[in-house]
């Protein structure tokens, strides 16, 4: 457990960096209990920081600042009695410092937190070293190796601020895998006060979705939490919408469709940060271009291959008889582009070699080395009839005999 940051105070960098040499030595400490000599006051340091003037004991283990209006507990947790001698000093990574806080109710209060670091600075008596503090205020504080969390989490999200009382040095330690002392607070405003975080996954989610159809996105929050419900929105509700409660997608318009995931918080619990997800509607291969209810290969299947070779309207229905309607052959057409599910076999492309040719086969019914023959398949996923009709029937619902 090695200090990132740099102290605020001199001092602070010789104590941080020291901490990985002593910490072996602290923990045969922490089995029996914190033994240590009393403070060091030079009484040339200038005037008290924190004074015990300043405090009001309530005689039931905690203690009003009456500067800041912050309530104290006088012991770290795990110790206790009126010189807070009893018991061994707990250690915990900062997620259980977090969960500690909100599940304690001492002295009868239920709003416990753990300080941030301009609050637990408060209380850091400068005046003093080996600890750092008012111990007629907050008796048997560890003089040495130990660190104290804080809720402020370091712009290097991984890392929280810690308070290292030889000195009163502040630095920032990795959240999960430093174990440190809790000194829990409650009252004022909490300047950057943390509450226990929530954090949302998405579990499942279509790549793709037809215009018309439906589709559900799955998600879940890491546990514990706030078991407030999770809920779902549309950040595309041209493209689609979605039903809160379930999750249940019905796509609109072709494009992309993102939907957002939410879960709010509560008094132990912030509100979890938002996930979202996207997918792609417009997937609607429909070979049917001219909308007479059957894919023909003399209609349907010369406009497709006229497509891919470049041509447009008018061209690309010219000698078809009856003409079809434009704007169906259009947005039909345009289905099919964006989806690229013209590219039959599936090498990226949708291109007339070989996916016209091998459309134009596969409606006249040829099957097995006819359908292939002489066609340039190079990095084709698909390419035997059996792959191609099951696609074609699969995504297109083009009804073909295997």
């Amino acid at each position: 457990m090695s200090a990132r940051h740099c102290p605020t105070r001199p001092a602070s960098t010789r104590g941080l960096r020291a901490l990985s040499v002593l910490l072996a030595a602290s923990l045969a400490l922490l089995a029996v209990g914190v033994t240590r000599a009393a403070a060091t006051c030079p009484g040339n340091l200038g005037p008290a920081h924190a004074p015990t003037s300043q405090f009001v004991d309530h005689g039931n283990g905690t203690v009003t600042h009456s500067t800041t209006g912050l309530m104290w507990k006088k012991c770290y947790e795990g110790l206790s009695g009126a010189s807070c001698s009893s018991g061994t000093v707990a250690q915990m990574d900062w997620a259980g410092a977090l969960q500690t806080a909100v599940g304690s109710s001492f002295a009868g209060y239920s709003d416990w937190r753990v300080p941030n670091k301009k609050e637990i600075e408060s209380i850091i008596e400068f005046t003093c070293h080996t600890p750092a503090s008012n111990e007629a205020v907050f008796p048997n504080t560890p003089g040495s190796v130990f660190q104290t969390w804080t809720s402020s989490t370091d712009e290097w999200a991984p890392h929280a601020w810690v308070v290292y009382f030889t000195y009163g040095a502040m630095g920032a330690v990795a959240k999960s895998t430093s174990t440190n002392l809790v000194r829990l607070v409650r009252g004022g405003a909490g300047y950057d006060a943390l509450i226990l975080p929530q954090t949302l996954h998405i579990s499942f989610a279509p790549s793709t979705l037809a215009v018309g159809a439906t589709g559900g996105v799955a998600a879940y929050s890491d546990v514990p939490n706030s078991g407030n419900p999770l809920l779902f929105s549309t950040l595309t509700p041209a493209k689609c919408s979605v039903t809160a409660s379930t999750g249940l997608v019905t796509a609109i318009a072709a494009g992309m469709c993102t939907i957002a995931v939410n879960q709010a918080g509560n008094s132990a619990y912030a509100a979890a940060p938002q996930v979202s997800v996207s997918l792609l509607v417009g997937y609607n291969c429909n070979l049917d271009i001219d909308g007479d209810g059957v894919v023909n290969v003399g209609t349907d299947g010369l406009m497709l291959a006229r497509h891919l070779l470049g041509m447009t309207p008018p061209t690309l229905y010219g000698g078809i008889s009856p003409p079809p309607n434009a704007a169906l052959v259009t947005s039909r057409m345009s289905d099919l582009d964006f989806s690229n599910a013209l590219d039959l076999d599936g090498n990226g492309f949708a291109v007339v070699n070989p996916d016209a040719i091998l459309l134009t086969r596969l409606l006249l019914g040829l099957r097995g080395p006819a359908l292939l023959a002489g066609l340039n398949l190079s990095g084709a996923l698909r390419s035997d009839s059996t792959t191609l009709v099951n696609y074609l029937n699969s995504n297109c619902g083009a009804g073909l005999a295997p």
